[in-house]
């Protein structure tokens, strides 16, 4: 509850000395706090989702992969041919997932 609302009885609060009625601000609050607490549950659930999915156990291939393309589209925006970058692409990108499956077998004992 509220700093400024205390509950007198039931279906009655005293904000500031004055009695408010049961079916008017109560209610509002209320409603007020559970849109609140299920838009932040949705935003919750929606950020969980996209770290899991991007981070998720291997927080190296999201670096790996952003840097991959960040080379690449600078290298093709220097030398302003788009067929080298093309190339360099796949090629990074493959370099950093086989170099996440080394250090993944590493970890493991393998």
């Amino acid at each position: 509850m509220r700093p400024d609302v205390a509950v007198a009885r039931r279906g009655t609060a005293i904000r500031r000395g004055t009695a408010i009625r049961r079916g008017t601000a109560i209610r509002r609050v209320a409603t007020a706090i559970r849109r609140g607490t299920a838009i932040r549950r949705v935003a919750t659930a929606f950020w969980r989702f996209w770290w899991e999915l991007l981070v998720g156990e291997t927080p190296e291939l999201l670096v790996g992969v952003a840097v991959v393309l960040a080379v690449t589209g600078s290298a093709a925006h220097a030398m302003g041919s788009r067929a080298a970058a093309a190339l360099a692409a796949p090629i990074g990108v493959v370099a950093v997932l086989a170099s996440s499956l080394v250090a993944a077998a590493r970890r493991h004992g393998r």
